[in-house]
């Protein structure tokens, strides 16, 4: 598990995570990422102080703690960067790819087969389908988590590029890039014919959503 220590009801939690090195102090709605080491505040938000003499003995104010980095503070809550993600639900689709919804009500479909196998803690995942079918989300919506302790954080999966389209996103993409079908054949490189099917139910690819997603994005840059 996760929760290595607790303190003033903040729950300190070390997962299998990506660098750089940290940990994550929870409390409620709060969430923050502090670097092992430095002691800097990476991201997230944190109302009141934390002092980290009752775990480690090292007394840290929050002075210094708003020193360290671009750290703002209002109404006594450290703030640094965008909320950390907390997940709502998740839904297995097929293989290792998962259907998550966050909190803030968008949903994405990731493929955590590169994750687990980046990891040994996840190497019961990798095969074993019984035990993968166990995922569920944890009580604050930080992690994934998995019969025998297996925990995969909110963060983590947030990184992960998106697979696959639902058919809606498409629509969507088309109608605020004013395409019609032949120009979205056009530069998507694709028949007019597929291009209808995809705007109905017909699965889409990756290499469709992502090439659809990089127009978006273009457009979103002008």
């Amino acid at each position: 598990m996760p929760t290595i220590a607790m303190f003033d009801g903040i729950k300190i939690q070390v997962f299998a995570d990506h660098n750089p090195p940290h940990f994550h102090a929870v409390k409620a709605e709060f969430e923050i990422l502090i670097s092992i080491g430095s002691w800097q505040i990476l991201q997230g938000s944190m109302r009141r102080v934390i002092s980290m003499r009752s775990w480690t003995g090292q007394s840290r104010t929050k002075r210094s703690f708003a020193m360290s980095g671009d750290v703002s503070m209002d109404n006594e809550i450290l703030t640094k960067g965008r909320p950390l993600p907390r997940i709502a639900a998740a839904t297995i689709i097929d293989n290792r790819r998962v259907r998550v919804t966050w909190r803030d009500g968008n949903s994405v479909t990731v493929d955590l087969a590169p994750v687990l196998n980046s990891h040994r803690h996840f190497i019961p995942l990798r095969t074993d389908e019984e035990n993968f079918a166990t995922m569920r989300v944890n009580d604050e919506g930080t992690a994934l988590e998995w019969d025998g302790g297996i925990e995969l954080s909110a963060v983590w999966i947030a990184t992960l590029p998106a697979v696959g389209m639902e058919n809606g996103e498409f629509r969507q993409i088309m109608d605020k890039l004013s395409y019609s079908l032949d120009g979205m054949a056009l530069q998507l490189d694709v028949s007019r014919r597929l291009i209808a099917m995809y705007r109905g139910s017909t699965p889409i690819p990756n290499s469709i959503a992502l090439a659809t997603r990089y127009l978006a994005e273009k457009a979103d840059e002008r």
